[in-house]
């Protein structure tokens, strides 16, 4: 099991330490991060939509709603993939991109944290969703052979 505390994340603590006249939380974090870097709002229903993401029921298939396109599907269906296949490789989102920023120096643990709490949360909206379904929603580990850069990603599947 990954467990990840509050003492971890560097930019909080940091916040919270100018802060500290009173508690600080890390509602009140995100809300002075999207003020003082001026983010849009946009990036709120952003990360809602990856953390329980809205699902498509397509030809029996489940996709990420966001990221299907049917010219991938045509595709990958012209490769001859099947049922299970097409749902791995149409729902697979690489996750290290969130962790990988000009401020700080990537953390393989809180990727991994992100990636697995996010497959239980995929989880639970999944078998809501498709009470009668099996579900393998899988995190990966891999090394890119080229850079040698550790990446993470996550993806869904039926399973019978």
């Amino acid at each position: 099991m990954f467990q990840l505390q509050t003492t971890e994340l560097k930019d909080f603590q940091n916040w919270k330490q100018s802060n500290s006249q009173k508690f600080f939380s890390l509602y009140e974090y995100t809300n002075g991060v999207i003020q003082v870097n001026e983010l849009s709002s946009d990036i709120c229903i952003a990360f809602l939509r990856l953390i329980y993401p809205p699902f498509l029921c397509f030809n029996e298939c489940i996709f990420l709603a966001d990221e299907y396109h049917q010219d991938k599907l045509d595709k990958l269906v012209c490769q001859g993939y099947k049922l299970k296949e097409l749902e791995y490789w149409m729902n697979l989102l690489n996750l290290d991109c969130y962790f990988r920023t000009d401020k700080e120096d990537f953390s393989l643990t809180k990727c991994l944290f992100f990636a697995h709490e996010l497959k239980k949360i995929w989880m639970q909206k999944l078998s809501g969703d498709f009470p009668t379904r099996k579900f393998d929603v899988s995190c990966i580990q891999d090394v890119d052979p080229d850079t040698q850069a550790e990446e993470v990603y996550i993806t869904l599947c039926q399973v019978e």
